[in-house]
């Protein structure tokens, strides 16, 4: 399978400078039933996921981000869907739900459907290879990673492409897990063997902004701001998988981060917050900025990114 691009070229220099806010949607019947979704349709919001997604609009609400939306885009799965009208209330003026199918879940095939803790013998082989090393994983004929960093360089192209036309500052994108994750990481330039270094929880923000028309320069603003707060997210983590490096941008307030997390914290300014995060994730391009707040926290666990940029009390 021949990937043509890793990178999301502007078709043109018509393309109108834009944020994008990507959101996965909240918690689905299969995420709660740990099964494997993929790209099917036969899930929906569960009543956390519903509040996650309240939850997620109050904060991009509370950050100002919402008044300045002036365009929407989801996948047309219905978890997303949902999670898309759930927030599209808190947004200033009246706009329609634009869907593009590129922004649909990683194509899973046959794996789609199984219960993670219950795989069928026939499977057990190939779902080892799958944790072991997605991006080389081939299924029924497809490497599914692979295929999803090529739809999601497509993706760009048209979001931003659309942005142009309807003159968008700032638009939001409603999406999933390995989507958003693909999504990110092709804009700052990382191959398919970056699958899984970044983590997208539900209901969590990502904000990426593309200051030039005719560039693919990229300035990150923030990686999965989560509606769990940062100690709930990282007490999740397994201490045998990786050791937490904490970094706060500048002085931080370590009410609320719980003993553990407040032990890891060291202090750095943004460039030196930059240069981190651009080391531990292997960024070469330097048009890629990543713009750390004055308080802001980045948590790596291991060599996974958990939060860049994270507000410190959510």
């Amino acid at each position: 399978f021949f990937f043509r691009s890793m990178t999301c070229h502007a078709p043109s220099s018509s393309v109108h400078p834009t944020q994008f806010t990507l959101l996965r949607h909240g918690q689905s019947t299969w995420n709660k039933a740990a099964r494997i979704q993929g790209s099917s349709d036969l899930s929906q919001l569960t009543d956390e996921g519903r509040e996650q997604a309240r939850r997620a609009a109050e904060h991009l609400s509370s950050l100002g981000w919402s008044d300045a939306i002036d365009a929407v885009w989801s996948s047309p799965l219905t978890r997303a869907r949902q999670t898309a009208d759930i927030v599209l209330p808190s947004i200033r003026s009246p706009i329609s739900v634009r869907l593009n199918d590129a922004l649909r879940e990683i194509d899973l095939y046959a794996f789609q459907g199984l219960a993670k803790d219950a795989v069928p013998d026939e499977f057990r082989d190939a779902y080892a290879a799958w944790k072991a090393n997605p991006a080389e994983f081939e299924i029924d004929g497809h490497r599914p990673v692979v295929e999803l960093w090529a739809r999601a360089a497509d993706a760009w192209r048209d979001l931003r492409a659309g942005a142009a036309d309807l003159s968008a500052a700032s638009a939001l994108v409603v999406a999933h897990n390995a989507t958003n994750q693909a999504l990110l990481c092709t804009a700052m330039g990382l191959p398919p063997s970056a699958f899984r270094k970044v983590l997208q929880s539900n209901a969590a923000v990502s904000r990426v902004s593309f200051p030039k028309a005719d560039s693919d320069g990229v300035v990150i603003q923030c990686i999965n701001q989560a509606p769990e707060s940062v100690a709930d997210v990282v007490g999740k983590l397994k201490e045998e998988e990786g050791e937490l490096l904490v970094i706060s941008c500048g002085e931080l307030a370590l009410d609320g981060l719980g003993a553990e997390i407040a032990h890891h914290v060291v202090e750095a300014d943004a460039a030196t917050c930059d240069a981190i995060v651009r080391e531990r994730l292997h960024v070469g391009r330097d048009d890629v900025t990543f713009a750390s707040d004055d308080g802001g926290l980045t948590v790596f666990h291991g060599d996974r990114l958990i939060f860049f940029n994270q507000v410190p009390n959510r």
